[in-house]
Parts: structure tokens; C-alpha cells; sequence
């Protein structure tokens, strides 16, 4: 689900701050300037993460499902499915054709 992928897409983000990290060299690595660059890192994945999720919320909510709408359990984790219509017009815009 949509929901799903953006939110692996924020644990390989906060992997990729651990092992960044991890690969300082030892006085670096366990400085308080780079625990609290990786401690921010991780709070704005989080950030996004949520926002974007809400975002799709919220589009769903405004335009009544017409652009997006949730399908499946949203007890779990939200499923988003966009018209087709506007599908093909950002395709559109993102391929050229």
C-alpha cells in the first residue's frame, strides 16, 4: 500500500543515518554533534513520513474520493487509489507524452 511503501521508504532512510554513522571515525561517531544531527535526521523522516500520509488523507477527505481514495482495512494502514483520469494527466506530465 501507499501508506506501506512511504513508511519502508522512512526506515531505509533512518538505516542509512545508522550506518552513516556507525561509519564515522570513533571521536566522530560518538560526538554529541553527530548524535544530534542523527537524532534530528530521524525526527524529520518521521515528520515527513506522517505528513505524507495525512496529505493523502486529506486529499481524499477534501475532494470527496474523486483524486484519491482509501481502499482496505483502515484500522491497519491506509490504501490509497487515485483516479484514473488524473493518473494518466500526471503521468503525463512527468513522461512528457
Amino acid at each position: 500500500s501507499a501508506a506501506e511503501a512511504i513508511e519502508q521508504g522512512a526506515e531505509l532512510t533512518k538505516d542509512a543515518l545508522r550506518i552513516i554513522a556507525a561509519a564515522a571515525p570513533g571521536p566522530v561517531a560518538h560526538s554529541e554533534l553527530l548524535k544530534g544531527l542523527t537524532s534530528m535526521g530521524y525526527k524529520a523522516t518521521d515528520a515527513t513520513k506522517d505528513a505524507v500520509v495525512e496529505g493523502l488523507g486529506n486529499v481524499e477527505q477534501v475532494t470527496g474520493g474523486s483524486v484519491l481514495r482509501t481502499v482496505g482495512d483502515r484500522s491497519r494502514s491506509a490504501v490509497y487509489q487515485m483516479n484514473a483520469t488524473i493518473a494518466k494527466q500526471i503521468l503525463k506530465g512527468i513522461t512528457g507524452t
